[in-house]
């Protein structure tokens, strides 16, 4: 019998196809190909579920899972598909970082090389999320440790409060967020934990000029870092998901109006105005965007896409 999932895991149904969700009621060739868009592009297929994806801007990489779990890279173009390390025991947290992708497992960190062989492994628990600075790389684990790899040693730097949904490290200041109901938090290196602001659930962290940028459970918010005010970029969303920041605009998923319907990839301008449609998705995995394209593996064409963002979103 399988073990249950982490916690952080289970948060995003909108992620929700990795188990099996399928847009069964969507009929026709368009539904079979998990794409709504025009210009798509079929990348490659994919055999298992994808469970996080990430760039470094000459190709892209991803984590499959969540059982006998997968580190994988591509060119952009879409081939060759390398496979750089197999059995990974719940595999769900990705950074692509100077030549190196950093693996959170069920059991362990690692961090492993994009051009060669070499590889490195930390002990963990359950890791959540990952971020990284000039200080090291960052990661907090289920039980709400935060933890630091800094020149190869890892250390346990604070708690941060149980199951952590979000990390951020700008510049030496690190932001999480944690608890019933989420409380957004920042501390320095040597500073004690401040409460920026709280909602029902704050996921994916990230950061713009002086403000962060979040996902709640139905509304993009901006936190203003110099006059500590919040501003609603989107509301009346259904369960956001795989926040992505490009240019001066904002990328998720968005929930679907009905089980049977598709989800869409929405786009939000950084300096407000109404959500874009960029395409409407089947059941999408993750996101990532990079050369003016939307990167998205659908669990139900079983197909990673790649999407046209248009003249906002170009390089």
């Amino acid at each position: 019998m399988p073990l249950p999932p982490p916690p952080q895991y289970s948060r995003r149904a909108g992620l929700r196809a990795l188990l099996g969700v399928t847009a069964a009621a969507i009929v026709g060739e368009t539904a079979a190909s998990g794409c709504f868009s025009t210009g798509a592009t079929a990348l490659l297929p994919l055999h298992k579920g994808v469970m996080a994806l990430d760039h470094d801007g000459r190709r892209l990489v991803w984590l499959t899972g969540p059982n006998d779990g997968a580190l994988l890279q591509v060119p952009m173009s879409g081939k060759p598909v390398r496979t750089l390390v197999g059995g990974l025991d719940w595999p769900q947290r990705l950074l692509c970082r100077d030549g190196h992708a950093w693996v959170g497992c069920r059991d362990q960190l690692l961090r492993v090389s994009l051009t060669g062989s070499a590889r490195q492994r930390w002990p963990a628990k359950n890791v959540t999320n990952i971020s990284a600075s000039t200080s090291g790389v960052y990661w907090t684990q289920s039980d709400g440790s935060l933890h630091r790899i800094h020149k190869h040693v890892s250390q346990q730097i604070t708690d941060v409060g149980p199951a952590p949904t979000t990390l951020l490290l700008v510049d030496n200041t690190i932001y999480w967020a944690s608890g019933q109901p989420a409380a957004l938090q920042r501390s320095g290196p040597a500073g004690r934990p401040r409460t920026l602001t709280q909602h029902t659930a704050i996921y994916d962290l990230r950061a713009y000029h002086d403000n962060l940028l979040f996902l709640t459970n139905d509304t993009l918010q901006q936190w203003s870092l110099t006059d500590h005010r919040a501003t609603t970029l989107a509301s009346a969303l259904r369960s956001p998901s795989a926040l992505t920041l490009h240019r001066d605009h904002a990328y998720f998923i968005n929930g679907p109006v009905s089980p049977a319907a598709p989800h869409q990839l929405l786009r939000v301008p950084l300096s407000g105005g109404p959500p874009k449609t960029i395409a409407s998705i089947a059941a999408p995995q993750a996101l990532t965007i990079a050369a003016g394209y939307a990167y998205v593996p659908d669990g139900v064409s079983r197909k990673l896409w790649r999407y046209p963002l248009g003249k906002q979103g170009a390089s």
